[in-house]
């Protein structure tokens, strides 16, 4: 696949691609892509995928639960193989693939759960193991390390792990800290939820201690390659 780039559209803080065959979903958090044309052509390249996951999450529930109107969903069954740079609109507001030009990014902690990348960062003052998730708006944290952290109130999310996919969680403002240990390194405040128990128990048995979703991005340009993490230069 040779190098391109799309406009990376900032929906409900949901991170979208369009081209020719419409809305994507992007979504490190998903092992698998899918389409309700049966294929994802991004540049050159052209992959069959399943018009749904499992029968359950399809284009008509995407664009349902976001409010947009969405085609499918890219996942880490491409990103994982395909160099994937994100610029959230604070960084110029376009997603590339195949981009070769980084290698003196700086790879934070990282590991991975079922081809799914996550990074280690602080949470609260302590070691957190997150699950990187382009797909959440919400990131979410074990209740342990909620422990005198502000109630900023409930939010409405939504997950088809349950029954009717919709559900509320409280959520708390907790500082974090990101990166490497050199100037990339910043403080953030981040809202966090607290999991469904169907979702913590997920977690728990992945021994994962959150997911970290947008405000990753938000914050910084974000690179995927050989599987890790990293934190590419931060201009535009």
């Amino acid at each position: 696949m040779t190098y391109v780039s799309y406009p990376l559209i900032e929906h409900k803080r949901h991170l979208l691609l369009k081209n020719h065959r419409g809305n994507l979903v992007i979504d490190t958090g998903s092992p698998v892509s899918f389409h309700e044309d049966g294929v994802i052509e991004l540049g050159d390249c052209k992959m069959n995928v399943p018009k749904s996951v499992q029968g359950i999450v399809d284009s008509r529930y995407l664009s349902e639960k976001l409010g947009i109107e969405v085609k499918g969903l890219l996942g880490m069954d491409f990103m994982g193989k395909h160099t994937t740079v994100f610029n959230t609109k604070k960084f110029g507001g376009f997603i590339s693939f195949d981009d070769q030009g980084f290698p003196d990014a700086d790879a934070l902690g990282s590991f991975s759960v079922g081809g799914c990348p996550g990074i280690v960062m602080k949470v609260n003052g302590m070691n957190a193991r997150m699950l990187v998730d382009s797909g959440a708006n919400l990131s979410y944290i074990d209740r342990r390390f909620v422990q005198g952290a502000p109630f900023v109130g409930q939010r409405e999310d939504f997950s088809p792990m349950l029954g009717t996919g919709v559900f509320a969680t409280d959520t708390y403002e907790i500082p974090c800290h990101i990166g490497c240990g050199n100037h990339k390194d910043k403080d953030v405040n981040v809202v966090f939820g607290l999991p469904p128990k169907i979702v913590g128990a997920c977690l728990w048995q992945n021994k994962v201690d959150g997911v970290i979703g947008y405000d990753l991005f938000s914050n910084f340009r974000v690179l995927l390659q050989n599987g890790q993490v990293a934190l590419p230069p931060q201009g535009i």
